[in-house]
């Protein structure tokens, strides 16, 4: 009694995973926190709640982290500072 060799099954991935392609052209956004930071100086007791925008390039898996003080000012000025950055003009 032999028993019958089973085979993987993959599911297809999207075309621009598979695809080559500049860092940071195709990229998720996710948040984390809110984070509890002090601000002042080493006496200073009051804090600000703060957030972490993480932005996730599905083609090479790099992550780029950004510190956010708000959630909804994340699109104007971090996400124009990461494509700034990371991809190149052409």
């Amino acid at each position: 009694m032999q028993a019958a060799s089973a085979s993987q099954l993959m599911g297809n991935l999207p075309s621009f995973r598979v695809k080559p392609a500049r860092p940071f052209l195709n990229c998720g956004i996710d948040y984390a926190g809110p984070f509890l930071i002090r601000q002042g100086g080493r006496r200073s007791r009051t804090g600000i709640k703060c957030y972490a925008a993480l932005f996730i390039c599905l083609v090479t898996r790099v992550i780029h982290i950004e510190l956010v003080s708000d959630l909804t000012i994340v699109f104007p000025s971090s996400t124009a500072q990461v494509y700034g950055q990371k991809v190149k003009k052409s």
